[in-house]
């Protein structure tokens, strides 16, 4: 499992843990568009990671804090 996975493994599974999903929210591509939507509607969306895999997700915040955010380089 690459570090990335890790971290945004720890991340939902802390907020699992803790039952504080409505408190996250995750954004994800979707084809050419990022799609944010709350940590629990993901999990039902994705079912459990299965549908949408953790390399689509492109930021996840809890409140206003950001706690992961995919690093996309420019194109020169």
């Amino acid at each position: 499992m690459s570090k990335k996975k890790g971290i945004i493994k720890e991340i939902i599974s802390r907020a699992i843990y803790l039952n504080e999903l409505d408190k996250y929210e995750v954004s994800y591509r979707d084809f050419e568009n990022i799609v944010t939507v709350p940590l629990r509607e993901f999990m039902s969306i994705s079912e459990n990671l299965e549908i949408i895999p953790i390399t689509r997700i492109y930021e996840i915040k809890k409140d206003s804090s950001v706690l992961y955010k995919k690093f996309i380089p420019k194109k020169s």
